[in-house]
């Protein structure tokens, strides 16, 4: 089943705690344009936050995790799945995957641009 983006629901103003909006300007001595690698700070943890917030929503039932895009569909699943006792069981150990991941080791006294991998 392909979903477009109408199928998933979106929070409104009135879902959300009020934002406010302010600049706060440091300096960056260590590169040399000044800037700063900030990018789009305000979106990067808006939609784990309202993921996090669903879960921790229904965690009395037992749901520990939901799959990204927190569609209704999923969450439907997941309440489904609490009621008839099918909830899948969460990992503990790592995933086998995270053993192909290249080891980075910091340097001691240095900034995170000094990292060693």
């Amino acid at each position: 089943m392909s979903m477009a983006l109408g199928d998933y629901g979106m929070p409104c103003a009135v879902d959300l705690p009020p934002f406010f909006a302010t600049n706060t300007e440091t300096a960056a001595p260590d590169n040399p344009l000044g800037a700063k690698g900030i990018g789009e700070s305000g979106t990067i943890g808006s939609t784990p936050s309202v993921q996090n917030a669903v879960i921790d929503a229904l965690s009395h039932l037992g749901v520990r995790h939901i799959n990204m895009p927190c569609s209704p569909e999923r969450v439907w699943e997941a309440i489904s799945a609490a009621k008839n006792g099918s909830l899948p069981a969460m990992w503990t150990d790592v995933p086998a995957a995270f053993g192909a991941l290249p080891e980075v080791k910091a340097t001691s006294g240095g900034p995170a641009s000094e990292i060693d991998a």
